[in-house]
């Protein structure tokens, strides 16, 4: 049995899972870390054996490997059921379960997966070749562990935790794991709750997965950085905290603090509030800060702010080191529905926004919903705009709730703006997943783009012209020049598709009933914004891509001439 520690143990909720190859000492370990812990002890091989009346090696046998990563797969799956919200058993997984049938994500959504990793060679001493069917055929078993251990590095990789077995007895690799629970002290594991109404969603991509909280908490820098001390890596505890003079005033100093009560050494790196921080000079001086700062590969960028501090952080992400992880925590409804989901980063350009930039995937979204409390009116609204967008894509139950609750939603209502939330990062990671990097040439990722062709032009010309500037005598926030690009993207649907006349009124009711900008007509006389749509960064050729609307919820991308399009959006 391991040694008892002399302080309370962390017992994080749900199951600990033990993964790693066949012979690295998971059983034993894991009957000592459940008698230390109070825990029942599974073997998943096991429970197999016992729920089916027979040994894996006839399972192979008769049925073949396939039938049995069916069957792991369902007890995987029943675990992780049982563990929900309880101190769930420690679970002793076959070498490769976290390789198939998603196993690997139940895992780590139910608890903590550790990996013991073991060198080939110790492993083989601890075999019985003859009694495990991946090795007893083979030729070379030596070859073949080696081979199945290149196909499950990356898998084991993304556990929680990672402990080298070596030549150690299994009670010195018990106490390790103790000894690591002890260290985080507590409640350092454990998640505290969602506030009402909030979600965790999953979003999917070829490249990565992560998840997107929607909290409604008081405090919701708690989960956060609970959470993302489980997802970091051991030893990946140096953060590079980006935000902005702003959001560092109304929000800094209760993340610095979660972040350091979870055991995160943080370097902040403060830039002006606005727009033009999203320039390759402010990128080059954030790098420099976080690299002299002590930051290196192994380490995590946080992007706390809206939409311009997550488009920079994310950028020296990519690029700071040759790339490393980051996290998001967009504080302004509009980052929350947008930028949160694709990981698309980047900065701006003389000629246009958003010229310059990488495609890198966060590892953590938070969307703080009760950070909108601190926006002004016209922020909110501007969030809006950009949901009004996704509802008209989607063409279901959210533009219902929109149009039901408009009133209520400009109001921030925090539990309809969760919903909200919740579902415009749902749409936007069915499309993205679909195609991350935006490389189909019709619909895809592109889709997302409605109402942006038009509406950069004018957030780009507002920029420059005074007098085209919108609410307040300043130049149009991004969720209100979409508005009016939505506006443009019906105008120019209804006489290139010919369908729904009636989209631009629909349009013009909904979003003047959340206080966006409907003046179309009015922008589109300065010759700056016309001039803006032959720049926009979509046009080939001498032609525009748009997005066009058939009816809600059925868009199609289409080139027109840029000539066609001013002639037929100016009235």
């Amino acid at each position: 049995m391991a040694a008892e520690p002399t302080v309370p143990i962390a017992q994080p909720s749900g199951a600990l899972w033990l993964v790693g190859m066949m012979g690295a000492g998971k059983s034993t370990v894991g009957r000592m870390l459940g008698e230390a812990t109070g825990r029942t002890f599974v073997d998943l091989d096991w429970r197999i054996e016992e729920t089916s009346g027979r040994s894996i090696a006839e399972i192979f046998e008769k049925d073949g490997e396939a039938a049995f990563r069916a069957l792991e797969a369902e007890h995987v799956l029943r675990i992780a059921d049982e563990s929900a919200g309880t101190i769930g058993p420690v679970v002793a997984a076959g070498g490769g379960a976290p390789t198939h049938s998603g196993n690997l994500e139940l895992m780590r959504g139910s608890g903590l997966v550790v990996w013991l990793r073991a060198d080939v060679d110790e492993v083989l001493r601890r075999l019985d070749v003859r009694s495990r069917p991946l090795l007893a055929r083979a030729a070379d078993a030596r070859a073949r562990l080696l081979q199945l251990e290149s196909q499950r590095r990356d898998y084991y990789r993304q556990a929680d935790l990672t402990i080298d077995r070596g030549e150690r007895e299994s009670r010195a690799v018990a106490d390790e794991i103790l000894k690591w629970l002890v260290d985080h002290g507590g409640t350092s594991l454990a998640l505290p709750p969602l506030g009402s109404g909030g979600r965790e969603l999953s979003v999917e991509l070829p490249s990565a997965r992560y998840h997107v909280l929607v909290d409604t908490h008081l405090d919701a820098a708690q989960h956060f950085a609970a959470r993302l001390a489980r997802i970091a890596p051991p030893g990946r505890t140096r953060v590079g905290l980006v935000t902005d003079e702003n959001v560092e005033r109304l929000h800094g100093t209760r993340y610095l603090a979660a972040l350091q009560k979870r055991g995160f050494r943080v370097m902040s790196a403060i830039v002006p509030a606005g727009e033009e921080s999203k320039s390759l000079g402010r990128v080059e001086e954030v790098c420099e800060a976080l690299a002299l700062g002590g930051l290196d590969r192994r380490s995590l960028v946080v992007a706390l702010g809206g939409g311009v501090v997550g488009d920079l952080a994310g950028f020296v992400a990519a690029i700071l080191f040759r790339g490393i992880a980051w996290a998001h925590v967009p504080t302004t409804l509009l980052a929350q529905v947008d930028a949160s989901v694709g990981g698309k980063t980047g900065v701006n350009l003389v000629p246009g926004k958003n010229l310059v930039g990488a495609f890198h995937q966060p590892s953590l979204v938070l969307a703080d919903v009760g950070s909108l409390a601190t926006l002004d009116a016209r922020d909110l609204r501007s969030g809006l705009g950009e949901i009004v967008k996704h509802a008209f894509l989607e063409g279901g139950a959210l533009l219902e709730r929109i149009e039901a609750r408009a009133d209520d939603a400009r109001a921030g209502d925090r539990t309809l703006l969760a919903e909200l939330i919740a579902s415009s990062v749902e749409l936007k990671a069915r499309i993205v997943a679909a195609d991350e990097r935006e490389s189909l040439p019709d619909g895809g990722r592109a889709l997302l783009n409605l109402g942006h062709t038009i509406g950069h032009a004018l957030e780009t010309a507002s920029a420059r012209d005074p007098e085209t500037h919108g609410l307040e005598g300043t130049p149009l926030r991004h969720g209100e020049a979409v508005a009016l690009g939505l506006l443009a993207a019906a105008r120019l649907g209804k006489e290139l598709l010919d369908e729904h006349p009636d989209l631009e009124p629909r349009l013009v009711t909904l979003l003047g009933r959340l206080g966006l900008p409907v003046d179309l007509d009015e922008r589109l006389k300065r010759p700056l914004a016309l001039a803006a749509i032959t720049l926009d960064k979509k046009r080939a050729g001498g032609q525009l891509r748009l997005v066009l609307l058939e009816k809600p919820g059925a868009a199609k991308v289409i080139a027109v001439d840029t000539a066609r399009v001013r002639t037929l959006l100016v009235r």
